[in-house]
């Protein structure tokens, strides 16, 4: 099968609405619509959490939940296709407070790094922005993340999705399917994970030091062998600025053209293209 974005769609939403919330197709293709137009009011979608699929496997005591629905940018016939993984569409106290929304019974759903959000490219987001950005240019570039759902399981917060997951291992191998289903879709050309749980998670294998040359930590899932894997460090404002510069120069890149954190995505962005282009 020829893969179209109208295809592409059509087929996620199959997979959306019987792996990861079951909410009407309507309301699901209104969210991609709203995302491609620059009007934000309808940038934040809440639904409650009873429409979430059972395969979620959601603890009784899950809040502050969030979905990301796959999105990408791009000519999807362009010369590869790149999906980009991260590991959970984290959420955070305020957006709920913001939206007015129920901590403990909604669910907030949005898309990976918050990129159908013009004012979030343009602000925490930038790096991430800078980089998919100028990759889809010459590709097609498909976000998503290992887990579909984010909640956290205690009111501390020192539990998080991944790590309730982690410790339930019966349930990995379901949520993790879901993934699986979008390579299968996808056909990517290229896997590219950012930070070291992305690639922990996904591979199972230990993590090798990711400030290296990206050639060193390249791998492959055993489910696709023919799909390189590239481990990134993370572009997020938490990551050490020495490990993201440490990174760029181990990759042969002149650190003085990426000097400000949003040029980083930049910098990101030309590694890719090198290695792609050798």
């Amino acid at each position: 099968m020829i893969i179209t974005k109208k295809n592409l769609t059509e087929e996620l939403i199959k997979i959306i609405q019987t792996d990861i919330i079951n909410i009407p197709k309507e309301n699901i293709l209104d969210l991609y619509e709203s995302w491609s137009q620059t009007n934000e009011k309808s940038s934040k979608w809440v639904f409650d959490k009873k429409y979430i699929s059972e395969k979620q496997f959601l603890p009784l005591n899950a809040y502050l939940l969030g979905i990301d629905f796959p999105y990408w940018f791009g000519n999807i016939s362009a010369k590869k296709r790149i999906m980009v993984i991260g590991i959970d569409p984290l959420r955070n106290e305020n957006v709920f407070n913001k939206v007015k929304a129920d901590k403990n019974n909604d669910v907030l759903i949005g898309t990976p790094y918050a990129l159908h959000s013009i004012k979030m490219r343009e602000g925490r987001t930038r790096p991430y922005w800078e980089f998919i950005n100028s990759l889809s240019q010459d590709h097609f570039v498909y976000l998503t993340d290992i887990y579909k759902t984010f909640f956290y399981t205690d009111s501390s917060k020192k539990e998080r999705s991944y790590v309730y997951y982690k410790q339930h291992p019966s349930k990995l191998s379901s949520i993790k399917n879901i993934l699986e289903q979008e390579i299968e879709l996808l056909k990517p050309d290229l896997i590219i994970t950012l930070g070291k749980e992305s690639i922990v998670q996904l591979t199972e294998q230990k993590c090798n030091k990711l400030s290296r040359n990206i050639s060193l930590n390249k791998t492959h899932l055993k489910s696709f062998p023919n799909i390189p894997i590239i481990p990134l460090v993370h572009l997020s404002g938490a990551t050490r600025k020495a490990n993201i510069i440490n990174f760029m120069i181990a990759n042969n890149l002149n650190t003085s053209n990426f000097e400000k954190r949003w040029q980083y995505g930049l910098g990101y962005s030309t590694i890719i293209k090198n290695y792609i282009n050798k």
